[in-house]
């Protein structure tokens, strides 16, 4: 609910590689796109690691945060909550 586009990228790679591959195969198709968040979930595809969506940031040159417990939005600013 409220997201203007979602992309769901399927590809064996992603499942047979590790978090290094996944990151560049998300970062080959986001890098010339406007983001202004990426979402992704705690336990992924790269077996719990939690190294995808950090690598994705340093590539694309963006800030990052893991372990999110709350999450607002409100119009163009984001507060983050995270574990004490």
């Amino acid at each position: 609910m409220g997201v203007d586009k979602s992309v769901l990228i399927d590809s064996d790679d992603v499942e047979e590689g590790d978090q290094f591959l996944t990151a560049t195969i998300l970062v080959v198709y986001l890098k010339d796109k406007k983001t202004d968040i990426i979402l992704a979930g705690n336990i992924a595809v790269d077996n719990g690691t939690g190294q995808v969506i950090p690598r994705l940031a340093e590539e694309l040159g963006i800030s990052a945060a893991t372990t999110i417990t709350k999450l607002i939005v409100d119009g163009e600013t984001t507060t983050i909550g995270a574990p004490c």
